[in-house]
C-alpha cells in the first residue's frame, strides 16, 4: 500500500507534517490552506473543499449529496492512481497495475475536464472502459447500463452455439431458465448447441387450465359419436364437486358399440330430441351433493341451451369452455344472467392436449 510521508505532495496535498494516529498536517497547493487530514483523504488529493471544487462547472453536489458523475470521478481516481485497502482485497495490486488516467481528469480542474468528455450519466448508468486493456481516457470511457457493464467483464462467460456467440446470461434468458442452471448442463457435458436448445418444463399451469385439463381426459370416456364432451364442476374454493361426460345411460348400447341411434347422423347442435346421450354438463350435476356449493363448471364444449338453464338454476357463476357450440343463444341468456361465459385458449384433443 502507498505510504503518505512528511514533504510528500499528493496532486493537492502537501504533507507538511505527521501528527500520529494516521493523522496529518496538509497544506493545500491550491489556495495554501493548512488542515489535519486523515490519512487516506490525503492520498486521494483532492485538496481543501474549496480548490477541489475551484471553476466547477459540472455539477458536484444535489440536495447535499454529491452527483453521480462527481462519485464515479472520484472512484476513478482513487482506484487507479491510489492502494487503498479496500480496492487491493477487491482487485489486488497486480490486477490493475498503473492503469492509465487521462492527465487532465487529475488535479484540481480534473472533474470538470471529465465531464466535459464523458457528459452527465443517465438514470441507472455505471461508469465502463470500452477496452480493458486500456485506461480511463478520452474515447474509452463511457456511460452504461448494468447489464452491458457486466458483459464487459474479464471474467464474462462467452457461449457459442449455431454460430452466434453470446453471453450466459443472454443464453439463458433466451431460455427463460437461470444462468446456473444453464451453466450446470455445460458441465454436465451437454454440447452447446444442446444446452441452449433443450427447454425447461412449461411454466406453471392456471386453475382454469388444470381443470380444463381434467374436462379434456374426461372427455375420452364419452361414448356418444357426434362429439366426447368433458365437464368438470369447482366449487368457490377450487375443488372439484363433480365429473361428467356425455354418453348413453347405462343399460343402453352406445354408439362406441357398434349400435347408432337415431340422433347420430344429425348434424352438431340439431337432432338433440333424437340423441340418446345425456350432455356432460347433465352427468355431472346429477353427481353432484350441492349444486349450490358450484362456482364454475369447466366443459370442453359450451353448454346447449338446456345445460345453460340448468346450471342457471345452481350458484354456478362462470362457465369455462374450448369450443363454441352452435347454440348461440345459450350465451346470450348465460351474459344476460350478469355471469361470466369464458372460452379458454386451449389446443388439444380427447387423448391429449397442448396450450396454445
Amino acid at each position: 500500500m502507498k505510504t503518505v510521508v512528511a514533504g510528500g505532495e499528493y496532486n493537492l496535498n502537501k504533507v507538511v507534517e505527521d501528527l500520529g494516529d494516521n493523522y496529518f498536517l496538509v497544506k493545500c497547493t491550491g489556495c495554501g490552506l493548512e488542515r489535519r487530514v486523515w490519512k487516506y483523504n490525503v492520498l486521494r488529493g483532492v485538496g481543501c473543499r474549496k480548490c477541489s471544487q475551484r471553476n466547477f462547472e459540472a455539477p458536484v453536489t444535489i440536495d447535499g449529496r454529491q452527483t453521480k458523475e462527481y462519485t464515479a470521478w472520484a472512484s476513478m481516481v482513487a482506484r487507479c492512481q491510489v492502494s487503498m485497502p479496500s480496492w487491493k482485497e477487491r482487485f489486488s495490486e497486480t490486477r490493475y497495475p498503473g492503469l492509465e488516467v487521462e492527465p487532465s481528469w487529475l488535479g484540481p480542474d480534473g472533474y470538470t475536464e471529465f465531464y466535459k468528455a464523458v457528459g452527465p450519466a443517465f438514470e441507472g448508468a455505471v461508469l465502463d472502459r470500452t477496452d480493458n486493456d486500456k485506461g480511463y481516457v478520452v474515447g474509452n470511457v463511457k456511460w452504461v447500463t448494468v447489464q452491458q457493464s457486466n458483459v464487459n467483464k474479464s471474467n464474462t462467460h462467452w457461449v457459442t452455439a449455431f454460430g452466434l456467440t453470446k453471453t450466459l446470461q443472454e443464453w439463458a434468458d433466451d431460455l427463460g431458465i437461470s444462468s446456473t442452471g444453464l451453466n450446470l448442463r455445460l458441465k454436465a457435458g451437454y454440447s452447446p448447441e444442446d444446452a441452449v436448445s433443450v427447454r425447461p418444463q412449461g411454466i406453471r399451469s392456471s386453475s382454469d387450465e388444470y381443470f380444463m385439463s381434467i374436462a379434456v381426459r374426461i372427455a375420452g370416456r364419452s361414448t356418444c359419436s357426434r362429439r366426447a364432451v368433458g365437464c368438470v364442476l369447482t366449487d368457490a374454493r377450487r375443488h372439484v364437486q363433480s365429473t361428467g361426460y356425455n354418453g348413453v345411460p347405462p343399460g343402453l348400447p352406445h354408439c362406441h358399440g357398434g349400435a347408432k341411434c337415431a340422433g347420430s347422423m344429425a348434424k352438431s347442435g340439431e337432432g338433440l330430441d333424437l340423441c340418446m346421450s345425456s350432455h356432460a354438463e347433465q352427468s355431472a350435476l346429477l353427481q353432484c351433493k350441492d349444486v349450490y356449493t358450484i362456482d364454475a363448471a369447466y366443459v370442453t364444449a359450451s353448454p346447449c341451451m338446456t345445460c345453460t338453464k340448468l346450471l342457471l338454476n345452481t350458484s354456478c357463476k362462470r362457465i369455462v369452455y374450448l369450443e363454441e357450440y352452435p347454440h348461440t343463444e345459450a350465451r346470450d341468456l348465460w351474459l344476460r344472467s350478469g355471469r361470466e361465459w369464458i372460452k379458454l385458449d386451449f389446443k388439444y384433443t380427447v387423448t391429449g392436449f397442448d396450450m396454445l
